[in-house]
């Protein structure tokens, strides 16, 4: 899993840096991650994390060659708790997931990125949530009134402060999210049709910002509960 997804990464980004957690303690890791910062400011950090049983089928499925499987088995409480130690990056599941996805959603999360709105912003979000929202609202409730339409988009709109969602650096979609005392409120989240289905928002909402578009410090405490309201 880990050394297919890396060559499927490579294809976009040269610069992969592999490394066993076995062979390494948490601060070890944050000593490597410390020093390749300073020739790289940019530099991300994924663990490629898995469930107790997918690990051991996977396990099962290697030849021998490739690693003694009563060895491996003998291993495994251990390196889930290495899994599952922040220290060594941002998790990425792989749970029912090949390489291509697993890849997919690394890219997703490096090309995803938010700032906080603007007034300027205001009629690109407009277009953008009749785009999201047109075909199910004729689905569902027959005519598009975009009187009325205007009018829900303007209220929700100016109910809370957004964050554009951008992908590769172009304008793709919007999110409000409430950090609050008890959890994080996803409020909204619309993307462009042509932007969904790529994992685009669902690393967008994974992305602490605070009102005012900085990093939240949410970032550097243990992560409350998401809380997600769908109407």
């Amino acid at each position: 899993m880990v050394i297919e997804t890396a060559r499927i990464l490579r294809q976009t980004y040269a610069e992969i840096l592999i490394v066993p957690l076995t062979v390494l303690k948490p601060a070890s890791a944050e000593t490597l991650a410390a020093g390749l910062a300073t020739v790289d400011p940019t530099l991300r950090r994924f663990r490629l994390v898995a469930s107790e049983s997918t690990l051991r089928a996977r396990i099962l499925q290697r030849p021998e060659t490739a690693g003694p499987h009563a060895w491996c088995h003998e291993h495994l409480e251990a390196g889930n708790v290495l899994m599952a130690d922040a220290a060594f990056g941002e998790a990425v599941p792989t749970d029912g997931r090949d390489p291509e996805q697993v890849a997919n959603s690394i890219l997703a999360r490096l090309a995803t990125t938010r700032r906080a709105a603007t007034v300027a912003d205001r009629a690109f979000a407009c277009r953008t949530h009749h785009l999201a929202y047109r075909e199910v609202v004729e689905r569902q409730f027959g005519a598009w009134v975009k009187e009325q339409q205007d009018g829900f988009f303007q209220s929700s709109w100016a109910a809370q402060p957004h964050e554009i969602v951008l992908f590769d650096g172009e304008p793709c979609g919007y999110v409000c999210v409430e950090d609050r005392p008890a959890d994080v409120h996803l409020r909204e989240l619309v993307l462009a049709p042509h932007y969904q289905g790529q994992g685009i928002g669902r690393e967008s909402s994974g992305q602490p910002v605070s009102p005012r578009g900085l990093p939240s410090d949410r970032q550097h405490r243990q992560a409350p509960p998401v809380r997600m309201d769908c109407g």
